[in-house]
């Protein structure tokens, strides 16, 4: 910085050497002093770019010192784990590991090891689920912040949420999975009907003339058990080939409420408390009648069937503006299926889903209730979502279809399997 001082005098003699000496002392106070608001200038732009860099960029970042005590939190952090319902005066102060982000459960050694000046890499982290988000998956990167001599001052601990993607590669997997699997039962189907046909067919005449004799009761055992059979190929081959319906828009309150009066007298209902939560402003929408009911009369039927000594039912309907593991906008009409009942491991959560997958007993199901309902409600262009707390306790299953009915490549199915999202309450049931 250079600049130029002017003294104007009416004394017309040269200055003293005391005045030259005290201009020039001025003169060196004033340069100083504008240097400083030239240098604090010059650091207030740094710290505005500073700050207008951590607060863009779309991953929670958190500044802390050697000790792990946060200094700083970006603005994507407050958005991303808290609905910017808490601010960050809230969490300056605070231990980097007790802001209950992430489950670090045997990882906290790992974690500060920035503080040695190493840089951290620690994969698939749980995120915790609270009231302000749901849980899910993080990638954490810890890096040491140095000074000018390489001395540790901190670390800054990028997270990156990686829940969407997770959900999306399991998703492809899944589906190549399940393009296996349709081929084997088109298949399996073809070459079961011929020969299950025959023996149906002759059992049924062998019966025209032996009604009333000894062998009759065998024969309509062969028949049921035929006829049981062809019901299964049945459902095998909905995986396999599109099918077709026709939408008509319908109130999802109503149509939940007549399988609950179709069901009430059920043996399989005593002792079961349904409570009922159905807002009122929700508008029909599109979906085909017979398959819709299809998919909650499982879902009431694995409710109830997870409460074998009596529990409670809470069945819920309002609209959402998104649905777990889509970016596609909304608003969705979301149901919410709640129970009392023996709850699902998370080893089992994960399973859900699939084809034949069932924790019932020999004889009491092939596991296709739950996945036939999935798949249902993935034509319709929306899906399940299953929650649990573990074992013992409970159970939630929310279906989301969207309010404006499938797009038309969705309501003419191409067969193609999505994976169906599944996690912990805090992160629900199925074939349990």
């Amino acid at each position: 910085m250079s600049g130029e001082i002017e003294i104007h005098s009416t004394d017309r003699g040269e200055p003293t050497a005391e005045e030259e000496m005290l201009l020039a002392a001025m003169t060196e106070r004033l340069a100083r002093f504008f240097e400083r608001k030239s240098l604090q200038s010059a650091l207030e732009r740094s710290e505005q770019r500073y700050r207008m860099v951590f607060d863009s960029t779309p991953v929670a970042m958190i500044s802390c010192d050697a000790r792990g005590i946060v200094f700083d939190v970006n603005a994507y952090l407050l958005s991303k784990f808290f609905q910017d319902e808490i601010g960050k005066q809230e969490l300056v102060g605070r231990h980097v590991l007790e802001l209950g982000l992430c489950d670090l459960t045997g990882r906290e050694t790992d974690f500060m090891q920035f503080a040695r000046g190493l840089c951290v890499n620690l994969r698939e982290a749980p995120i915790l689920e609270s009231r302000y988000r749901g849980a899910g998956y993080a990638n954490i990167r810890c890096l040491p912040l140095m000074d000018a001599h390489g001395k540790v001052e901190g670390g800054l601990v990028i997270i990156e949420d990686i829940t969407e993607v997770r959900e999306a590669q399991r998703a492809m997997i899944q589906s190549a999975k399940m393009a296996a699997v349709g081929q084997m039962m088109t298949g399996f189907a073809h070459e079961a009907g011929t020969p299950l046909g025959t023996i149906s067919a002759n059992a049924q005449y062998l019966l025209k003339g032996w009604e009333g004799k000894a062998g009759a009761d065998e024969l309509h055992a062969i028949l049921s058990e035929t006829n049981r059979i062809a019901n299964l190929i049945e459902k095998l081959l909905i995986f396999a080939r599109p099918a077709r319906f026709h939408l008509l828009p319908t109130s999802l309150n109503d149509m939940i409420q007549e399988v609950l009066s179709m069901m009430q007298n059920q043996e399989i209902m005593r002792g079961i408390e349904v409570i009922t939560d159905f807002r009122p402003d929700i508008p029909p929408l599109p979906v085909e009648p017979t398959l819709a009911k299809q998919v909650f009369f499982n879902l009431i039927i694995n409710a109830a069937q997870a409460m074998p000594i009596g529990g409670r039912l809470t069945i819920a309907s309002r609209l959402s503006r998104s649905r777990p593991g889509s970016r596609q906008p909304g608003p969705y009409v979301e149901v919410a299926l709640t129970d009392t009942g023996v709850g699902i491991s998370p080893s089992n959560l994960r399973k859900i889903f699939t084809p034949f997958f069932t924790t019932k007993e020999f004889g009491k199901g092939v596991g296709l209730g739950l996945s036939l309902s999935y798949r249902i409600v993935q034509n319709h262009g929306g899906t399940i979502v299953a929650e649990s707390r573990g074992e013992g306790r409970g159970a939630t299953f929310r279906v989301y279809l969207p309010l404006a009915g499938p797009s038309r490549d969705m309501s003419e199915t191409s067969g193609d399997w999505i994976e169906p999202v599944a996690r912990k309450r805090g992160d629900h049931n199925g074939s349990r």
